[in-house]
């Protein structure tokens, strides 16, 4: 039911930050892609820096892959080649909307294959013919362009949109400040890949610089690249009310529906300790729910994700937790008017899937039971729950095989003892 988890730290590796790359793109185009003819459109850059990495968005209309042949030229006249005659007659690239919108193919050292190998519609990432690191440690600034040529005897086409994806080779500062008390992030972001990261935090009488490694954690089903927090991914505030603001660092694991994570370092005497704490799928946000002037963490528990439904139809019950000399602790008790509108807002959720057909409630109804339990009210919950079992209301209609009806309310009372919502046998 904790947030806080025991995570590792180990130094080499670094964290990883959300990708801050640039795009420039040439808005909506009419440009004709005639058989046999060869057209040139430009982007200017003014982004000061060695280039570190590219991405090349494409919309295409009507013309066949298989006709184009497309090269990206930098500002000092080196090439690379995008796509040769690739893709046999799928027509264009890029599906939906015209212009600018829809989806585009978008040509990368990552993608998934190569054109030739890919089929229409052609969207998404897709790899390069040549590889576009070839580019990087040239400047980025200066005219970048896109060549087309259709082969004769092709399909007309229309070249409807490009950009430009560019990820500079410089570092990068985020600084956050309260009071005497500055924190900055440096790291390199390359391709969505992220270097070179280190934490600083000046106080009178106490400072850190750290680099930061890979977040190690034995219940991350994830084992991907580490991106810092989306968003502002510092944050300095003094979360225990001592007069002394802590920092924190906000980073993200990557994969599905997971994970963030929290390095908060508080100062203590000439230094600053670090402890970590574990939020999942939630996260967590900043409150103050009793205008104390000391900040609460709200999250929900993670344990109650793909519990008994699929992601999309589970629930997770409110946590809120108050920090304190290093530690988190759950105080989600101490707030029954934000656990009431909690399990409100599950109710009515649950609500709408019961009147369907083929309804799917089971997840958020934990949810409920769990916000209730917190309240004292686990008998209400509990009465509730076996009227609709009785009532074949609580089938497994995602055909899960997960617990349903009468054993689906014995299996969450298992999770509310488990999870500390209830005591065994009160």
């Amino acid at each position: 039911m904790l947030a806080a988890a025991v995570v590792g730290m180990a130094l080499g590796f670094p964290v990883l930050a959300q990708a801050d790359s640039h795009v420039v793109g040439s808005g909506p185009l009419t440009t004709a892609l005639a058989p046999g003819m060869t057209v040139e459109k430009s982007l200017r850059l003014t982004l000061k820096g060695p280039v570190g990495a590219l991405g090349v968005w494409v919309r295409i209309a009507r013309a066949h892959a298989g006709d184009l042949t497309l090269t990206l030229v930098a500002p000092d006249g080196r090439t690379r080649l995008l796509s040769e005659r690739r893709g046999g007659a799928g027509a264009g690239l890029g599906d939906g909307s015209s212009g600018c919108k829809g989806s585009a193919i978008v040509f990368t050292d990552d993608g998934y294959e190569t054109l030739d190998k890919a089929t229409p519609p052609f969207t998404g990432w897709v790899k390069a013919a040549q590889k576009l690191a070839g580019l990087n440690g040239g400047p980025a600034v200066g005219r970048w362009t896109l060549r087309i040529a259709n082969a004769a005897g092709g399909v007309p086409g229309t070249l409807t949109c490009w950009r430009l994806a560019v990820g500079l080779d410089v570092d990068t500062t985020v600084t956050e400040k309260s009071g005497q008390t500055t924190a900055s992030v440096t790291f390199r972001e390359l391709d969505y890949q992220y270097s070179k990261v280190r934490l600083r935090i000046a106080s009178p009488g106490a400072s850190l610089t750290v680099p930061l490694a890979r977040v190690n954690c034995s219940d991350c089903p994830s084992a991907g690249s580490n991106l810092l927090g989306v968003g502002q991914p510092l944050t300095v505030r003094d979360l225990d009310g001592d007069g002394e603001p802590e920092v924190i660092l906000d980073i993200y694991t990557g994969g599905a529906h997971c994970c963030s994570v929290s390095l908060i370092f508080r100062k203590v005497g000439s230094r600053y300790v670090r402890s970590v704490s574990w939020w999942g799928n939630p996260g967590y946000r900043l409150a103050d729910f009793d205008r104390d002037g000391r900040a609460e963490l709200v999250s929900a528990d993670d344990s109650f994700g793909y519990l008994f439904t699929s992601w999309v139809s589970s629930g997770e019950p409110l946590l809120v937790f108050g920090y304190a000399r290093g530690k988190l602790t759950d105080i989600t008790r101490q707030f029954p008017a934000q656990i009431q509108a909690d399990a409100d807002r599950y109710w009515q959720a649950a609500q709408e899937q019961l009147r369907g057909r083929d309804g799917e409630p089971r997840g958020l109804l934990a949810a409920w039971a769990a916000d209730l339990a917190n309240l004292g009210r686990w008998d209400e919950a509990h009465a509730t729950l076996t009227k609709l079992a009785a009532a074949g209301k609580l089938g497994d209609n995602e055909q899960l095989d997960t617990a349903a009806g009468a054993a689906y309310v014995r299996a969450l009372l298992a999770q509310l003892v488990h999870e500390g919502y209830l005591v065994a046998g009160a």
